[in-house]
């Protein structure tokens, strides 16, 4: 599952929201500040979104700078992310980002956060 970060905080509460249970959680997001990331990611949390996934996945985020203070977004998803105590891989090639790949959702799919990789196990499409 997953989509924009923006987009999938403000889902919260409404009938869009995601089922996290047992999924791989995706995302990216362009032209935020690393502690309104910080926000939403603490916002998903707090909602019990990230209790149960089972890895994090995470796309472009390269516009996501603090001019001001200086904080790296890497960092503030690490430190968000990483006590969950499943695979994070950061730096995938999906989001606002020329090499734009599209990952099916809803698929049987692994993440390797030793190696860095996310494989999809069966076809996003059928015959």
């Amino acid at each position: 599952v997953g989509g924009s970060l923006t987009l999938l905080a403000a889902s919260l509460a409404t009938p869009w929201e995601l089922d996290t249970r047992g999924a791989i959680l995706l995302f990216e997001e362009v032209n935020e500040a690393p502690y309104r990331i910080d926000r939403m990611l603490q916002q998903l949390r707090a909602a019990g979104k990230l209790a149960r996934v089972v890895g994090v996945g995470v796309g472009d985020v390269s516009s996501c700078v603090d001019e001001r203070y200086g904080a790296r977004v890497e960092d503030v998803i690490e430190e968000v992310l990483r006590p969950l105590g499943v695979p994070l891989v950061q730096g995938l090639p999906f989001g606002h980002v020329r090499t734009n790949v599209a990952w099916p959702l809803g698929v049987r799919a692994e993440l390797d956060g030793d190696r860095g990789e996310l494989r999809i196990l069966e076809h996003g499409v059928s015959r």
